[in-house]
This record gives structure tokens, C-alpha cells and sequence, in this order.
């Protein structure tokens, strides 16, 4: 009787809507496999893996863990990843670069600084002509916020002895003399201040609202590929709600959320603590993402050279899809309700 039931269904799904309606009707969750790219850090990712949110929807997620954004990028672009955490800054460059990616989310806020001994002699930017700065690379958001920090001032990056380091070894570095300061994400520069050992000079909220940037530096981000997206829009919004989840649950049960994270990612409760406490990372009521503050972004990426040849108001438009966030908002504040 139930294959009956459900043969007529696939003949009246056909009938009245074709085979694309058929589908729609008899894939369900356990059907989508979601191949979701993290990385390590204070995440909202490694609490949705924690946790388990979206396995716990009938869902089959593979987590695959990345060191960096461009791995990720690609791996998107070659259709080897579904969603992905990373900065949200390489992302967006990196976009411009690889077609098929949707920008659909930003948790977290600010998340960037640039450190400098807490006896060290530099007050302002205009101090850091000569001096050695590590930073990540030339492609990272790292460079872009040095670089327009510096333009604001009248100076080039050539102005500054630009240091290329991984971020957990800048501390050290540091300690030793070996650099006058660096620039790199929570919780390295958090942990520096943390620790005693650092202050800091500027933040990405600084340098974007010292340009004119509207709203909040966009830190962490989502972007999910486009097909991923176009086929199955409705995990695309599960996968989001999980995220604004554990987004509310930093805001509101930070204890539990510190917890997950540091089981997940190995990193010492105080670290995370501070890193949150003091503003480090700053995770907003709100995850969708603005058109005004992505656009603003860009435009800063743009003067760095980072983003070339696109037309920035067309780029961001295809770009940024907030609708996936504002599904995912709504569903979560019905839940809440109830």
C-alpha cells in the first residue's frame, strides 16, 4: 500500500509540476549530503559540528577541515565542497576570481588587530614607517587593512617592512625582537594581550570606520557554491539557521558555547573567554549580510588591488545573497517562540 501511495505521488507530482517538482518532493534531508569546509578557531562552525545540529536532521554532513581560504576557494569552485567557513575578506576577493560562490552569511565582527609590544615605542600608523610587521600574506585581509590604514595616512605598503608569517608563530616572533608588531586574527592577537606581552594599535572596525566603511568589518563568512545553493535551498537555510544558533548561544549561553569550542578546537577556555569578553571577536545579534557593509568591503579590497576588473556595484550584487540569513533568522526566531 505505502509504494502505491507513494507511486501516485511521483505521478501526480509529474502530472502537475514535471520532473523537477517530482524531485522536489521525493528528495528529503537524509537524501543531501553536505560537504561543509572549516577552520580552526573560535568558529561557529566547530559548534554546529559539536553539537551535531544538522546530522540531528536527518542530514549527512563531511567535515573537512582547512588551513586557509584559498584551499577552500578552490575546493569550491572545483565543486568539492558545498559550504565554507573562512575569513570573509578572501573570500569576497576570491570570488571575484572563481565564478559559482554566494556570499550568504557573516557572524562575526571586527576579529582582526594589529599588535605591538606593550612598551613599544609605535603610538600611531604614521609610527610604523620602517618598522617590521608580519602579516599572513599578500593576498589576505591582513594586507588589505594594513594597506588602507596606510593609505589613509599618505603611505604605501613599500613604506613598511612587511614580514610574511604564519599567525601562530607572530607571538613569539615578537617576543623575540624579530618583529616590531603583527597583524593576524583572534586568538593569536587576543592571546597577546592576553598574556601581557601585546597592545593594540588598531582594529579592522577601526581602519573600516576611519574610510568611511558602513556598518561592521565582516570577519568570519559563509559562502556556499552556487549549484549547491540553486539545488538544495532549503538545507542551504537549515545549514544557516545552524549557524545563527550557535550564534545566539555565544550571546546567550557563552559558558556552553565556550565548552563546545574548546572540545573542538583544542583551545584553552580563558583564551576563548578573553577573546569574546574583550571584543576581540564580536558576534552580532544579526548574521545577514548588508549589501552596504559587503559593498564597502569590496571597494576597500579594490584600492589594495586585491579585487581588479569587475565592476564592484555588479560584482557585490551577484555576489551577496542575504536571503538564505533572513530564512534562517525567521525560522530560528519561530523556534525560539515556541
Amino acid at each position: 500500500m505505502r509504494t502505491c501511495v507513494t507511486l501516485l505521488a511521483l505521478i501526480a507530482a509529474l502530472a502537475f509540476g514535471g520532473p523537477n517538482a517530482a524531485l522536489a518532493q521525493t528528495t528529503g534531508k537524509k537524501d543531501v549530503v553536505i560537504r561543509f569546509g572549516n577552520q580552526p578557531g573560535i568558529a561557529t562552525a566547530s559548534i554546529v559540528k559539536h553539537f551535531g545540529w544538522l546530522e540531528k536532521q536527518g542530514y549527512t554532513v563531511k567535515w573537512i577541515n582547512f588551513n586557509d581560504a584559498g584551499s577552500e576557494m578552490r575546493a569550491l569552485a572545483a565543486g568539492e565542497l558545498d559550504i565554507m567557513l573562512a575569513g570573509a575578506a578572501p573570500e569576497m576577493v576570491l570570488s571575484s576570481k572563481y565564478a559559482g560562490s554566494w556570499f550568504v552569511a557573516g557572524p562575526l565582527t571586527n576579529g582582526n588587530q594589529l599588535i605591538v609590544p606593550v612598551d613599544s615605542p609605535i603610538k600611531a600608523v604614521k609610527d610604523l614607517k620602517g618598522k617590521r610587521i608580519a602579516y599572513p600574506g599578500p593576498g589576505s585581509q591582513q594586507y588589505a587593512l594594513i594597506a588602507t590604514a596606510l593609505h589613509a595616512e599618505g603611505m604605501k605598503p613599500e613604506d613598511v617592512n612587511l614580514y610574511k608569517s604564519a599567525a601562530p608563530d607572530m607571538l613569539s616572533l615578537m617576543q623575540r625582537k624579530e618583529i616590531d608588531g603583527f597583524m593576524a586574527w583572534t586568538p593569536f592577537t587576543s592571546e597577546a594581550v592576553r598574556t601581557g606581552a601585546g597592545r593594540v594599535l588598531l582594529s579592522a572596525q577601526d581602519v573600516f570606520a576611519n574610510v568611511g566603511g558602513k556598518g561592521e568589518w565582516i570577519s568570519e563568512g559563509y559562502v556556499a557554491s552556487r549549484d549547491f545553493a540553486s539545488k538544495h535551498p532549503d538545507a542551504l537555510v537549515d545549514c544557516i539557521a545552524a549557524v545563527a544558533r550557535a550564534t545566539q548561544m555565544i550571546r546567550t549561553r557563552q559558558a556552553e558555547a565556550v565548552a563546545a569550542l574548546s572540545a573542538e578546537t583544542g583551545l584553552a577556555k580563558e583564551t576563548i573567554n578573553f577573546a569574546i569578553d574583550k571584543k576581540f571577536a564580536v558576534f552580532p545579534p544579526s548574521i545577514v549580510p548588508r549589501a552596504e557593509t559587503v559593498n564597502s568591503m569590496v571597494e576597500i579590497f579594490a584600492q589594495a588591488g586585491l579585487i581588479e576588473g569587475v565592476n564592484i556595484p555588479d560584482f557585490v550584487q551577484s555576489l551577496n545573497h542575504p536571503e538564505f540569513a533572513q530564512k534562517a533568522e525567521a525560522a530560528l526566531s519561530r523556534e525560539t517562540k515556541q
